[in-house]
């Protein structure tokens, strides 16, 4: 389900309005796993069963057509974001589809050599001058520059069969933090294409967040952790918790949202429960807009 916290301040407490929109209110699935607002305002929602666009009224909603390839290549959203171009990137269950505004038509992400990116994608971050990064399941980091039709594999240490969980761009985006399960936390450079291993502390990492000072966040199946200057923090959770999704709000928090218990908030050196009682505990997404409102998936 979507939450919309009407609220503007950072940290929200129970009775603080929220708005819930739901399958009752046109939303195509009630399992809401990534929210993205766009350069015109429209919020897109990504659920296992289609890509919503919300102009703050009705849903629009996007699905696979079969025999359609214009249309989605797949039903199931886990990760959306917007190139420079104002095209959609978004990634799910069986590769990566490109969303043109101007026709409304989906085409599918391929290598430069044609073949079709296949696979689950984790996530999908938009860089400077139409570059964009890709995170897969099996395929490692790819990239692509301008183009749908231009991915290529980032290697790591000769490698290109790894699993990349997590990724965001350094506050001037000339570099990208990328987190490679069983591997560490890595960083890869935009002007070389090179990556490389800075840190092989935390070996496991679901997603990751540079805040407005530039500190670094990593949730991990454990909790929420900071990275600074080469030093991982401890535990920001008093509990283990399975911190699955960050948002750094305008105001410098980092809202870290959990599979299972609910929302954590962490500013001033420290982490709290938000206390705002939800329908569901499992929070996958966390996005606020440009008002400064939160749109909260479950």
């Amino acid at each position: 389900m979507l939450w919309l916290c009407l609220a503007m301040n950072s940290l929200f407490a129970a009775g603080e309005p929220l708005r819930s929109l739901s399958i009752e209110n046109g939303l195509s699935n009630n399992a809401v796993l990534n929210v993205y607002q766009d350069s015109k305002g429209f919020m897109w929602i990504g659920t296992y069963d289609g890509l919503n666009r919300y102009d703050g009224y009705k849903f629009k909603i996007y699905r696979n057509r079969i025999g359609d390839s214009t249309s989605l290549i797949d039903n199931g959203i886990y990760t959306i974001d917007g190139d420079t171009e104002h095209r959609l990137w978004i990634g799910g269950r069986k590769g990566i589809s490109v969303f043109n505004p101007v026709n409304e038509h989906f085409s599918a992400a391929t290598f430069a050599n044609g073949k079709p990116v296949q696979g689950n994608i984790h996530i999908i971050k938009a860089g400077n001058d139409g570059l964009v990064l890709v995170g897969s399941e099996n395929n490692g980091l790819l990239q692509f520059n301008r183009l749908p039709g231009t991915g290529k594999q980032i290697p790591l240490e000769n490698n290109t069969s790894y699993e990349v969980t997590a990724i965001d761009f350094t506050p001037d985006k000339s570099a990208a933090y990328v987190f490679v399960q069983h591997v560490g936390l890595c960083r890869y450079d935009c002007r070389t294409a090179k990556m490389t291993v800075i840190s092989r502390i935390l070996t496991q990492a679901n997603c990751l967040k540079s805040d407005i000072k530039g500190m670094l966040w990593l949730g991990t199946d454990q909790g929420l952790f900071s990275y600074n200057n080469g030093t991982f923090s401890t535990n920001y959770l008093e509990e283990n918790s399975k911190i699955v999704n960050l948002c750094a709000d305008q105001q410098g928090a980092i809202w870290a949202g959990s599979d299972g218990h609910g929302i954590y908030i962490a500013k001033d050196g420290k982490a709290e429960h938000s206390g705002q009682a939800l329908n569901s505990n499992a929070v996958y997404s966390i996005c606020e807009d440009r008002e400064g409102r939160k749109w909260i998936g479950t």
